[in-house]
């Protein structure tokens, strides 16, 4: 029998983007790459998901270093998961637009 624990991952992002200082608001382009693989007794599950998002945001108010924002974001996803269940595969998958 094995037990895997995960505790916390690391799921690094990169960015580009700009700020515009008088409306207060960021627009930016994100690159995010996770992968999770759990594993416990007869199940697993592996995840990727890959995403290229376009977001904007506009900032509201700053008490004291908490910055309140909003805005949308456009994301195309390539996500894959597929679980294990003894010795069952089931694959999903996902490639496409959606908000994010």
């Amino acid at each position: 029998m094995q037990i895997n624990i995960k505790s916390a991952d690391i799921f690094p992002e990169f960015a580009l983007g700009y700020y515009f200082h008088k409306p207060d608001i960021h627009f930016g382009l994100a690159y995010r790459n996770i992968k999770s693989e759990l594993k416990a007794f007869s199940f697993s599950q592996k995840a990727s998901r890959q995403a290229y998002t376009l977001e904007a945001y506009k900032f509201f108010a700053d008490y004291h270093g908490f910055a309140v924002f909003a805005g949308p974001a456009l994301s195309y996803e390539q996500l894959e998961v597929t679980e294990t269940n003894k010795q069952l595969p089931d694959k999903g998958f996902f490639n496409g637009f959606k908000p994010d």
